[in-house]
């Protein structure tokens, strides 16, 4: 977290907060530049190349449609919706890898200045009381400790669990029906 917050407060404009900005995780990236109180331009142009997978996102969603309604087998939409869909899945994974190889690279070249960042007190709090809890909810939690009737409705809810799994398994097709981008949804099911 140290690192993702000295790259993206680093003066000037740089890949590594553009992978991270394009990369990581939306809300989470978009609470800390705030809570930095980054300038707000900076964020946006660095967020700005996630347009080119949205892009081929709505050009493989419009090409399915444009697909489902084509008349005949000799139609282009079928094709051009799997290259848009492989373009897409491609780019979003690119942009995951670019994250996390930006974060490991500029870990390892600025170790030294990592470290020296101070520990926020209120999260060393917090990670200490969190630590005493998962203590204590490990203890409430072994097997042993629970009271018989807890340990009745931990097997039921396991039963249960087991028994949806082999319905939805063995009878998919009469527990759900099929849905194609260009299903009406105002009409009744089946």
């Amino acid at each position: 977290m140290k690192a993702i917050r000295l790259m993206l407060a680093a003066p000037g404009f740089s890949f590594a907060a553009c992978a991270i900005l394009v990369g990581g995780p939306d809300w989470p990236t978009s609470v800390l530049c705030g809570i930095l109180r980054l300038p707000l331009l900076k964020m946006l142009l660095g967020t700005s190349p996630i347009l080119v997978p949205i892009i081929f996102c709505v050009l493989t969603g419009g090409s399915m449609v444009k697909a489902a309604n084509a008349e005949g087998t000799d139609s282009i939409w079928p094709a051009l919706s799997t290259v848009f869909g492989v373009v897409a899945v491609t780019l979003l994974s690119g942009s995951g890898v670019f994250f996390a190889s930006a974060i490991d690279a500029y870990v390892k070249e600025h170790h030294d200045e990592i470290n020296a960042v101070a520990d926020d007190e209120e999260v060393a709090i917090y990670d200490k009381n969190q630590a005493v809890d998962e203590e204590c909810r490990q203890k409430v939690m072994e097997w042993q400790a629970l009271h018989v009737l807890w340990k009745g409705v931990l097997v039921f809810a396991v039963l249960l669990n087991v028994t949806s799994f082999y319905i939805f398994a063995g009878m998919g097709a009469q527990c759900f029906e099929t849905i194609v981008i260009t299903t009406d949804y105002r009409k009744p099911p089946l």
